[in-house]
């Protein structure tokens, strides 16, 4: 048996045990390790990992940023983070519940740029009270969807209401920040937002640089 450390993280690594190693199996029942059990093609020989779950990797997001919501097509919208706020929040300018019992949201006004007018219908829904910024206590639905920074999508919880005062249509609470692992540097202002940009423009480079390259191939032939 062999143990060491990785990262503070404790991973202990059992080799070359027989098969029906039956204290070790109650050792590893009894801790509630996860284990795997790999046979060596030209041994019978099984080796037990027991392992504890590493750290997430920690995303670093500015006071604000955009992000986009696929599902809802709407692209590069404005976000303020907030960690005084617990649950997320997006803007809407229609919020109403149909004779069938779905909701009917439209997203955003007509004076977002990225406004589309379209009625979107959920099925599934939630009513929670949620305390606004003012201090009232109200009544919400909530929506389940995903959204997305940086090339990574995540879900979220948004209640829906109206916030055509405030100058962000979205905000991201603590609930969403802490469960996908932000954290929050108020210095940064569209900070994942500018790494997908410039993702985007490498990609752009390596393109043009490839069909420079083949251009001049087909003339260097000719």
């Amino acid at each position: 048996m062999r143990v060491s450390f990785r990262n503070s993280h404790l991973e202990i690594l059992f080799i070359s045990l027989a098969k029906k190693n039956f204290k070790l199996k109650k050792l590893l029942f009894i801790f509630r390790f996860p284990f795997s059990i790999i046979r060596y093609p030209c041994f019978p020989v099984y080796s037990f990992f027991a392992f504890m779950k590493s750290k997430p990797e920690k995303i670093v997001i500015g006071r604000s940023d955009k992000a986009d919501f696929p599902e809802f097509d709407l692209r590069r919208i404005n976000v303020k983070v907030d960690s005084g706020a617990y649950t997320s929040a997006i803007h809407c300018c229609k919020i109403s519940l149909s004779e069938t019992g779905e909701l009917e949201i439209i997203f955003l006004d007509k004076d977002d740029p990225n406004f589309t007018g379209k009625v979107h219908k959920f099925t599934e829904f939630k009513k929670k009270n949620v305390r606004s910024s003012n201090g009232i206590l109200e009544e919400r639905f909530i929506i389940s969807t995903k959204i997305k920074f940086h090339e990574h999508l995540y879900d979220i919880n948004l209640s829906v209401t109206f916030r055509g005062d405030m100058r962000f249509p979205v905000l991201l609470g603590r609930r969403f920040l802490t469960g996908n692992h932000f954290i929050i540097n108020p210095r940064l202002k569209d900070s994942l937002h500018k790494k997908s940009l410039k993702n985007i423009d490498n990609k752009w480079r390596c393109c043009i640089n490839r069909l420079r390259k083949q251009i001049s191939d087909m003339i260097f032939l000719r």
